[in-house]
């Protein structure tokens, strides 16, 4: 599970520094919305082929497997599922609101943090010019998942 959070966190990270160099890199904001496409296009591909994947797995092992006491498993039922999360322990629950706090709070702030920097930091007085870049400005709120990636358990 931690992997698949840090692999989230690099993903954000690439997200905020590396729009601006894509963009100098293709010389148009089009060319580099095509490999976004292109990219999104072969994660939906992947996710299907997964899918089917999984699928076909299911059919093939259809049958269900005999436990070592010689009880067959019982299939999920609302009920079961209702009974094993109240079984989770406490600490998970308080694990799981600070995580709902912490994105709750930082997310709406990561979609304008770039622009405000910007804004914060006018070299005139009138804010027409700015001492930030707009690629400097990226890579400050992408330190945020970069850190978190670096200093958060495993």
């Amino acid at each position: 599970m931690s992997l698949i959070v840090s692999a989230g966190r690099l993903g954000s990270f690439f997200t905020f520094s590396a729009n601006a160099y894509a963009v100098s890199f293709f010389h148009s904001f089009y060319a580099a919305l095509w490999l976004g496409a292109l990219a999104g296009g072969l994660a939906l591909f992947g996710g299907i082929a997964y899918l089917a994947a999984h699928k076909f797995a299911s059919k093939v092992d259809a049958y269900v497997i005999s436990s070592s006491s010689g009880e067959t498993e019982q299939p999920l039922t609302i009920s079961g599922l209702g009974h094993a999360v109240k079984a989770l322990p406490l600490s998970f629950w308080f694990a799981t609101i600070a995580s709902l706090a912490f994105y709750g709070c930082i997310f709406p702030f990561q979609s304008t943090a770039t622009s405000l920097i910007e804004r914060m930091f006018p070299v005139d007085g009138d804010g027409s010019s700015s001492l930030v870049s707009e690629d400097h400005a990226a890579f400050v709120v992408s330190l945020l998942p970069l850190s978190s990636l670096i200093l958060s358990p495993f």
